[in-house]
């Protein structure tokens, strides 16, 4: 009845309402560093939502008509179309015989699950997902079977590369999150040399400057707010291009709303020869 409902409301009046509900992420503000930004909001913290996460996850693992995405249960799968045509693309592309994916920031396994029915298709895939200690010790206790494997330190996720991999790193969602997402992303590729990079959901400023804002997060999801980057496209692209990468696609994101002030974009490079 609820979903009947929704569905004969108007869209304009349907964006009204969640407005004034509060129920749609918000992105405020334009602060000068990460640290002024910082002071007035509370952060990210797993264990504000890590439970529900688990128990969502857990749901979806075992039923495969239905994702997670930002620990928000979906009963319909929209897959991110885009990012698994340039995942495929690069596959054919470099010849993949075994494949090693690093997914940097990947949550409980949220694209792994949303998309296992494309990757089955992948040839000797091991997926990796790097990310937070609390999040790890439950990816590891609940959802860790071949090919989905968790890590919280770089030098184990260096544990399922074998010499003959095709290397990708995956950051979906995550670099806009990160105080220090260049120098991450440095190090990242520092540590392993990948032979492709894919980046997709992450904001772009519509004026081509980069900015810090801050991004409020409604209570149905996990009530919160922290600090978010809105990159500039082109030092964004310029600084790819100096670590060794070129462009080989550009996508606006799947899912992630277009506001005045960005764009939710992806984008895809492979290592220069």
């Amino acid at each position: 009845m609820k979903q009947l409902i929704k569905s004969l409301i108007p869209p304009i009046i349907l964006q009204i309402i969640n407005k004034i509900s509060n129920r749609n992420i918000q992105w405020v503000g334009d602060y000068s560093t990460w640290q002024e930004a910082s002071l007035q909001v509370r952060g990210y913290d797993p264990d504000i939502y890590l439970q529900k996460l688990i128990d969502i996850t857990k749901i979806v693992r075992d039923d495969e008509s239905k994702c997670e995405r930002d620990s928000v249960l979906f009963d319909q799968i929209t897959h991110p179309y885009p990012l698994l045509s340039n995942l495929f693309s690069i596959v054919t592309h470099l010849q993949t015989q075994s494949l090693y994916i690093l997914d940097f920031g990947g949550s409980l396994g949220s694209l792994y699950f949303q998309n296992r029915k494309f990757f089955r298709l992948l040839p000797h895939l091991t997926w990796n997902i790097l990310e937070q200690d609390k999040i790890i010790d439950a990816g590891k206790r609940y959802f860790e079977s071949p090919p989905l494997f968790f890590h919280s330190t770089i030098k184990d996720a260096k544990v399922n590369l074998k010499s003959n991999n095709t290397k990708i790193l995956i950051l979906s969602s995550v670099l806009q999150y990160l105080e220090n997402p260049y120098s991450t992303l440095q190090w990242l590729l520092s540590e392993i040399d990948f032979d492709a990079i894919i980046i997709d959901r992450t904001p772009f400023s519509r004026d081509q400057q980069h900015r810090i804002i801050i991004q409020k997060v409604p209570q149905k999801i996990y009530k919160t707010q922290y600090p978010c980057h809105l990159f500039s496209k082109q030092d964004f692209l310029e600084f790819i291009d100096r670590e060794g990468y070129s462009l080989f696609d550009e996508f606006e994101s799947y899912c992630d709303a277009h506001t005045s002030r960005f764009k939710s974009l992806g984008f895809s490079f492979l290592r220069k020869k």
